[in-house]
């Protein structure tokens, strides 16, 4: 970007910011094939103010000033190609390009009317030769000569006369698409005319750049490759500036937001930051994660939960959040956190010479690295194993003709396909593949799961079907992951939903665990009084027993939104024991709290076949993970509309 300003008190200043090599060969000075008729000099000007008219750029709202101060002044690219409003001046230091380029000598006049300053352009009727002669000063009859000679009422005559063409050249940005040619030139006469002569300034720009005295600034054009946005970026942030860049590349966005009103510089140094960071992100392998893993680095690394999923936006709020910065250390920390995700780091060639470019150390970067890498290993990743919904038999039985076990997991790990399943050997095959490709996707870090499943299977004791494989024997889920098992048959309707959420919410952290006494387990009607008990509805936890021919202890517990259940599916009548030893455990781990490993310790030293079923089917998820009220659909999680992008 040229970030141009200029000093009324040097006006000739103004010559090098005249650029017809720039406008050289563009379809900004095409002129169409002149009639007969039509003086040549006019029809050029003509042709080339519909040409600028047809850009449809807006008026800027600063006003300019030609007092003793400095002012801005907008290069063509950005009039054309980034911000696209423009001021007087800026209109017509552009037109005055344009015309050179035609072979026309345009002059630049300023005027210091009592209610602002104003410019325009005024165009002799000189064809062809008239900028190679530019030099010969001065212009005579037409009425244009040296600064110091300037005569208003020889101007005026050979405007008058047609010898001279005044452009009021800020009509283009008139409302309904820009005033009309003849408008353009009555206003440039009428100000002109309204301005006493010691108030006009001309500036012929051809002349100061053909006897060398300045030479025309540089204005880069789009190099048409490099870094640029993918759509996401304008998808989110087209909509936050005035005029938003054509392309999302450095160039363009440089040009539409080099002013403030723009869309401010903060964006800009956003989105440039981020966009200098594109190639360390791809090097890092940002490819390799999908969407949900990539936001989690986001939430671990920048420290906010992010609201979008796209990488090239992900890098633009993390690159905005230290914008003021020298070094914007969560962009750093963003782009080496997917790196650690992949096993890469400052020692790739692309992250490390970006590292060094935005000056930060390669010992800091390796430093984080380690450390990321530490808590990544401490940190477990949550599987959420579905089983598919309940059966809807009129016997209850499950119907085995075609069932999907599918899993979730958080943070993600990539895509983990789902398994099919029509007997019950099929499915211990079919959770056998499904917990391999899974423990292959965590690689070394930790797991727990959770288990989703039908009522016919939750007492089946599933946790503990040798999968894994071992030597000298497969193991368990629950010898590695910590399983917990969820019944959400009653969560399909909001009426369930509420009836759980009213229970965990008058259970309390430390209370007291509370068995189920066995009398009751067997008998619906018993239970269900004893369920309405005070002393049974603020119970953390109840710990099932045997069930009984006329009563299903354990779905009609858990109807009730009891999600903290001990589960023994006993025919021998050993549950009392158990409940008790179980009860006694609870008050000796009571301040680990409800969730958060309390199931695990009170378990942790029974042997297999006397382990009782964790089902724990709160509203929660595990290892920090946790499901808002509205994300629970059939085992899976269900991204907030806001990730979006």
């Amino acid at each position: 970007m040229n970030a141009w300003s200029w000093w009324s008190g040097e006006p000739q200043r103004l010559a090098p910011l005249v650029l017809t090599k720039w406008f050289a060969g563009k379809a900004l000075i095409a002129v169409p094939e002149r009639p007969a008729a039509a003086p040549d000099a006019l029809w050029r000007v003509q042709s080339l103010y519909a040409n600028l008219r047809a850009e449809g750029i807006l008026a800027a709202q600063e006003p300019p000033s030609f007092d003793d101060h400095w002012q801005f002044v907008r290069d063509p690219a950005a009039l054309v190609h980034g911000e696209r409003r423009g001021n007087c001046l800026d209109l017509s230091l552009m037109f005055a390009g344009m015309c050179g380029a035609a072979r026309l000598r345009p002059v630049i006049v300023l005027l210091r009317r009592p209610q602002g300053a104003h410019a325009l352009v005024v165009v002799p009727d000189e064809t062809d030769n008239a900028a190679l002669n530019a030099a010969a000063r001065p212009f005579g009859v037409t009425g244009i000569a040296r600064d110091d000679d300037y005569d208003k009422l020889a101007l005026l005559d050979a405007i008058d006369n047609k010898r001279a063409h005044a452009v009021d050249v800020l009509a283009v940005t008139d409302p309904e698409g820009g005033a009309a040619f003849a408008t353009a030139l009555a206003r440039g006469r009428a100000e002109i005319a309204a301005t006493s002569d010691e108030r006009v300034t001309l500036v012929d720009p051809l002349y100061y750049q053909l006897a060398g005295i300045f030479d025309q600034e540089e204005l880069d054009e789009d190099p048409g490759d490099g870094a640029e946005f993918d759509g996401s970026v304008a998808k989110v942030y087209k909509n936050r500036f005035v005029v938003a860049p054509e392309r999302w590349n450095a160039w363009h966005i440089t040009r539409a937001l080099m002013r403030p009103e723009a869309g401010g510089e903060i964006a800009r140094a956003s989105l440039l930051a981020a966009l200098n960071a594109k190639a360390a992100l791809r090097a890092a392998g940002v490819e390799r994660l999908d969407a949900e893993r990539l936001r989690t680095v986001y939430l671990w690394t920048v420290g906010r939960d992010p609201e979008y999923t796209s990488a090239d936006v992900l890098l633009v709020e993390a690159a905005s959040v230290d914008v003021d910065r020298e070094i914007p250390l969560a962009l750093v920390h963003f782009v080496l956190g997917v790196a650690a995700e992949n096993g890469t780091g400052v020692q790739d060639p692309a992250i490390g010479d970006w590292a060094d470019r935005i000056g930060f150390l390669r010992a800091d970067a390796e430093t984080f690295a380690r450390k990321y890498a530490a808590e990544l290993a401490d940190t477990p990743h949550w599987a959420l194993i579905d089983f598919d919904e309940e059966s809807n038999r009129p016997d209850g039985e499950l119907d085995w003709t075609s069932r999907t076990l599918s899993v979730t997991v958080e943070p993600a790990v990539g895509d983990v396909p789902s398994r099919r399943y029509t007997s019950e050997e099929d499915l211990a095959d079919a959770f056998a593949e499904l917990v391999a490709d899974l423990r292959r996707k965590v690689a070394k870090n930790r797991l727990v799961v959770d288990l989703v499943l039908p009522r016919k299977l939750l007492d089946r004791r599933v946790e503990h079907w040798k999968v894994i494989a071992s030597w000298p024997e497969k193991l368990p889920v629950s010898a590695l992951h910590e399983p917990r098992l969820r019944w959400w048959y009653h969560l399909r309707t909001e009426v369930g939903r509420e009836v759980q959420r009213e229970r965990e919410r008058q259970v309390g952290e430390q209370a007291p665990l509370l068995a189920v006494p066995a009398e009751h387990a067997a008998d619906d009607g018993a239970l269900q009084t004893w369920l309405y008990r005070e002393e049974a509805t603020r119970a953390p936890c109840l710990v099932g027993g045997t069930a009984g021919d006329g009563c299903d202890p354990l779905t009609r517990i858990l109807g009730r939104g009891h999600g903290h259940v001990l589960w023994y599916a006993d025919d021998e009548g050993a549950s009392a024991a158990r409940v008790t030893e179980m009860s006694v455990r609870w008050k000796r781990h009571a301040a680990l709290g409800r969730d958060d490993g309390l199931p695990e310790r009170l378990v942790a030293f029974l042997a297999p076949a006397e382990k009782p079923s964790v089902i724990w089917n709160n509203l929660n998820g595990r290892g920090g993970v946790r499901m808002e009220d509205g994300e629970i659909v059939r085992g899976r999680l269900e991204g907030p509309e806001k990730r979006r992008a």
